[in-house]
């Protein structure tokens, strides 16, 4: 069975992620599966970035790391990219959601789409794969990820003909985390060619973000929210993200802990508006909901 790893990103910061990454998505050398990689890299004009959502600015890395010296890549030239989204309309797609108040976010979103995109149709497909692991080159897998397992996992799952893929259990943000991905053959086109269905989208949910777009896009395929492996982007220069430190700090244990935490709450929430009698006529509770005896 063959596996191919699709990293597709901003080379923010490889020298430091990279190794991470070549070691923890790397098949153990006794296991049936065979392996490729490549790498999708988006290039802006002028090598920098600067971001005022998530407070980075600087160069982006122009070198890489020698880890990936034998990955082929695929470079995009943002500028280019944005043409090819302003015919398509993206570029120009009005979002309210509060994820936006920096336009630089929705464009980044459409940018990493397209380059998603790229990634299935030049690298990917030219590999028919079994399997795909998709990832971000900004990340570093802090844990184990038990990759056999879930690939073998998949494998059983995949018997049945299904569209199948692993997924983050945290950083959900009301959909599903688009850091990283185990996907089937069958899934595939859902994960990587989401671009194509993105404008009807976001013209019908102007308030939905790029997690709730992701949870949309995989409707018809069985999804397994998983990996508690935090997995924190670091940004330029070696920074961890400052809102992803705590995912180092709870690690995968209390990852586990707080998203199953997070789920009980949800489901009392649920079964309060169920217990509640609501006076139809005027809106109002009637009654408080009874206690259950612990």
């Amino acid at each position: 069975m063959k596996v191919h790893v699709a990293v597709v990103g901003v080379n923010r910061c490889l020298s430091v992620t990279g190794k991470n990454l070549r070691r923890e998505l790397s098949i153990h050398r006794l296991s049936p599966f065979t392996q490729t990689w490549s790498l999708t890299l988006i290039e802006p004009e002028g090598g920098a970035v600067s971001s005022p959502r998530s407070g980075e600015h600087g160069k982006l890395e122009e070198e890489l790391p020698p880890e990936f010296s034998d990955v082929p890549i695929l470079r995009l030239n943002q500028t280019c990219v944005d043409s090819e989204l302003e015919v398509m309309g993206l570029r120009s797609l009005h979002l309210n959601a509060e994820w936006t108040q920096h336009i630089q976010s929705v464009e980044n979103l459409f940018r990493f789409l397209f380059a998603l995109r790229e990634s299935y149709l030049k690298q990917i497909a030219q590999n028919d794969p079994d399997f795909v692991i998709f990832c971000r080159p900004d990340i570093n897998i802090s844990g184990r990820l038990a990759l056999d397992f879930r690939l073998f996992q998949l494998a059983a799952i995949s018997v049945l003909r299904l569209p199948a893929a692993i997924l983050p259990a945290w950083g959900r943000s009301r959909g599903i985390n688009d850091r990283f991905a185990i996907l089937n053959r069958e899934s595939l086109e859902n994960y990587f060619l989401r671009l194509d269905r993105a404008f009807d989208f976001f013209r019908n949910k102007p308030n939905a973000n790029a997690e709730r777009f992701l949870q949309d896009s995989l409707l018809r395929v069985f999804t397994l929210n998983t990996v508690f492996t935090p997995m924190p982007r670091i940004r330029i220069q070696g920074r961890v993200q400052e809102e992803d430190k705590k995912l180092v700090e709870l690690g995968a244990f209390g990852l586990r802990l707080s998203v199953y935490r997070a789920r009980l709450n949800r489901l009392w929430r649920r079964l309060e508006r169920l217990w509640v009698p609501v006076d139809r006529a005027n809106e109002t509770n009637v009654q408080k909901p009874r206690k259950i005896d612990q």
